[in-house]
């Protein structure tokens, strides 16, 4: 009887790295792939679910190519990416894009109030995003505010502050941002003076007010306990 030897090499497969989930907004870009995407593989190919989506890529065979979703798409898709060592081995290896709507901040109108009143900000809605973040111009401003994450806190102006200031609403979505800008125009309160309490006889008459009435009024009414 006769004997033959035979070598049988093994040839281990390339690792496939498609990197982490993205997460972006439609009409943005990211990178994919890993870091590396493979060693010791000859070719990359990346495929996705159908070629309309294949086709967002910028490169098939790039181990980290960018893929730009159109405006308005949104939308969760997967890429797989083949890595080969151009023989029969290969793996593989798949990764999921999110893309999220673009984020939207409206502040609101700008608005008027005394020193020492509050009033509420943003409009309606004040945004989309599933991130919300009120800031003031300065950190005195900032903590005058109800909530820095509520779609429409109240601030309200310390006693005796005077002036305009502004609050910059931010909305992120995934690494996306939108902001807008409202002002805050703190006028003094009036001072009201109805003047000291007095007596009269019947059918008599008296003049009412201080003096002055009102300090830094523009409008004045008076009102009584009955109408006669």
């Amino acid at each position: 009887w006769q004997t033959n030897d035979l070598s049988v090499s093994v040839v281990p497969a390339p690792p496939a790295d498609a990197g982490p989930d993205v997460y972006l907004c439609a009409g943005g870009n990211a990178n994919i792939g890993g870091n590396p995407t493979t060693t010791g593989g000859t070719s990359v190919s990346w495929s996705a679910e159908s070629v309309t989506i294949r086709n967002y890529l910028n490169s098939t065979s790039s181990p980290n190519p960018t893929a730009l979703v159109p405006v308005g798409v949104v939308d969760t898709f997967w890429y797989v990416v083949t890595a080969s060592n151009g023989g029969t081995c290969a793996r593989t290896d798949t990764m999921f894009v999110f893309s999220n709507p673009l984020p939207t901040a409206n502040a609101g109108n700008d608005v008027t109030v005394c020193s020492g009143g509050s009033v509420a900000l943003g409009g309606s809605p004040s945004s989309n995003a599933a991130n919300i973040l009120w800031q003031g111009e300065t950190p005195a401003a900032t903590s005058w505010l109800s909530n820095t994450t509520a779609a429409n806190p109240q601030v309200t102006v310390p006693q005796g502050t005077i002036g305009t200031f502004y609050y910059v609403l931010t909305g992120t979505t995934a690494s996306c941002v939108e902001t807008d800008t409202v002002n805050v125009i703190s006028n003094p309160a009036p001072v009201v003076n109805a003047g000291a309490d007095q007596s009269l006889c019947e059918g008599g008459v008296v003049t009412l007010g201080g003096n002055p009435t009102v300090i830094g009024g523009t409008s004045f009414l008076w009102s009584g306990q009955d109408i006669i």
